[in-house]
């Protein structure tokens, strides 16, 4: 791949020649602009790691991954859907929501549809950010949710065998 010699010398060998106002400027500009030196150019940084898979769950709702899909037309005063899968199962919930929820009334969601019959997750991925997770996870809805029987005895039971996963 070849490009020209950088800003100094394409000045250069066009002054030689050819000369006008603003000649530096546009020559400035011409080579920054070049795609042919942008991806010609050394990269400054260390090459990036090989990819390494995520481990795989080894029961259904250990692990979970929830995102927020909107926004969507209304219906029913909802503009969004919140959605929480099971990494070993695939299973998933949709639950209605609104663009605009803030980290944690989706807490309150979570808590509202899928603890109370799942059980608390040993882990649970978003895709937001750490603001995001760090305000989630603030301060467990725990209050207002009636847990079924056999949660309520210790809050970090793992995950249960029961019929219905």
């Amino acid at each position: 791949m070849a490009g020209h010699p950088g800003i100094t010398g394409t000045y250069d060998l066009l002054g030689r020649m050819y000369t006008w106002r603003n000649m530096r400027t546009y020559v400035e500009d011409y080579v920054h602009r070049c795609t042919t030196c942008a991806k010609a150019k050394k990269k400054n940084m260390k090459a990036h790691g090989k990819l390494q898979p995520l481990p795989n769950p080894m029961t259904p709702w250990h692990w979970t991954e929830s995102d927020l899909i909107g926004p969507l037309p209304h219906s029913k005063g909802k503009d969004a859907i919140y959605v929480v899968v099971d990494r070993f199962t695939k299973y998933t919930y949709f639950v209605p929501c609104n663009t605009m929820e803030m980290a944690c009334s989706l807490a309150h969601l979570h808590a509202k549809h899928i603890w109370t019959h799942k059980g608390l997750p040993q882990i649970h991925s978003f895709n937001r950010g750490p603001q995001f997770k760090a305000e989630y996870t603030k301060e467990p809805p725990r209050q207002e949710v009636k847990l079924p029987g056999w949660m309520q005895a210790g809050e970090d039971t793992p995950a249960r065998q029961d019929k219905d996963s």
